[in-house]
């Protein structure tokens, strides 16, 4: 656990965790055991703590901040728990559509253009037709629809005990979040769709329910 991270809503720090030691993680254990069995959640697992960064330029443009959504920590430690038992070592294959995604490594607009016109020049040459389809992915982290994450995680035979409890976090009117400014804080609104940022199992909520389009 990385040192001086900031806390989320229920205002524990990683430091308070890594300098709890022993009992701390011996407490934490049973806490995420008791969880795990129950599939019942703490409150503070549901909601996400917003805070403004401002970035440059002028502070008056809104699009000069960039929001950082601060989750709890002990949240964190189970799903990369689940993270590494589940997906560690997986035979699945990320498609290239998911890489483009996930990795950022879609090329520049010239090439893929490029690479199109020599399809069809030789699709031409044989007379046969092509059917294109295009897929924006802008925002994806922030619009995939929670029911085809889960979908995608049942078809892919992932434990059905994580997903009951990510679907127990994720669930509508359950998942929520408030924006901080100083000592101000807005009042909680709903999370309808997209995945929670800072969490390092969502590129793998996201990557499932991608590929199950293909």
């Amino acid at each position: 656990m990385n040192k001086n991270k900031a806390p989320g809503p229920d205002e524990i720090t990683s430091d308070i965790i890594r300098i709890g030691g022993a009992p701390a993680i011996s407490y934490l254990t049973k806490a995420l055991n008791q969880i795990l069995t129950l599939k019942e959640i703490p409150p503070s697992w549901n909601e996400a703590k917003i805070i403004i960064l401002y970035k440059k330029g002028d502070p008056g443009d809104i699009a000069n901040y960039r929001p950082i959504s601060l989750l709890s920590h002990s949240y964190k430690i189970f799903t990369r728990l689940i993270k590494k038992k589940e997906w560690k070592g997986s035979s699945t294959k990320t498609n290239h559509a998911t890489k483009l995604v996930l990795e950022k490594l879609s090329p520049p607009l010239i090439i893929i253009m490029h690479t199109l016109s020599q399809k069809i020049e030789k699709l031409n040459e044989y007379n046969l037709q092509l059917c294109l389809g295009l897929i924006d992915y802008e925002k994806t982290f922030d619009s995939v629809e929670h029911f085809a994450i889960f979908d995608a995680l049942r078809r892919k035979n992932i434990n059905e005990n994580y997903i009951q409890i990510l679907e127990n976090i994720y669930k509508y009117k359950n998942a929520t979040a408030r924006i901080h400014i100083d000592n101000l804080r807005s009042e909680p609104f709903p999370i309808t769709r997209g995945v929670r940022q800072s969490d390092l199992i969502s590129p793998k909520l996201v990557t499932a329910a991608i590929e199950e389009i293909f």
